[in-house]
């Protein structure tokens, strides 16, 4: 299932906007972090303090600040650069730990398109 997600929202099954990559909603970013990130060993057992278990993980991401790296927003509503999350899975080199997810499994086509959900005002809908 995991693949199959994956696989459909990278093919660009949502709208084009002006960046050229398919528009995600928050349900279908959501569908992607609970399948990378959502699993006992990590955020779905509340690792760092972030769990994401497909209930309320709008409002443990947006406009929250991160337990791990002092001064840094998890999302920044309009601000991917801004993103500790962007951060985390590009494997910036200010992140505190190892990038996310570890299994490596995002791609930057992925990453880019949870971008432009952010960079449009990270919306719930």
């Amino acid at each position: 299932m995991r693949t199959m997600v994956l696989a459909l929202l990278i093919a660009g099954c949502g709208d084009k906007g002006d960046s050229g990559v398919a528009e995600l909603t928050f349900e279908e970013v959501d569908a992607v972090l609970v399948q990378s990130c959502g699993f006992s060993s990590c955020h779905g057992g509340a690792a760092g303090g972030l769990t994401l278990d497909g209930e309320d993980d709008h409002a443990a991401l947006v406009g929250v600040a991160s337990t791990a790296q002092t001064g840094a927003t998890l999302v920044v509503s309009g601000d991917a650069d801004g993103s500790y999350l962007i951060e985390k899975m590009e494997g910036g080199s200010s992140i505190i730990g190892d990038p996310m997810p570890p299994s490596g499994l995002l791609d930057q086509a992925t990453i880019d398109q949870i971008r432009d959900w952010i960079d449009r005002g990270a919306p719930s809908d």
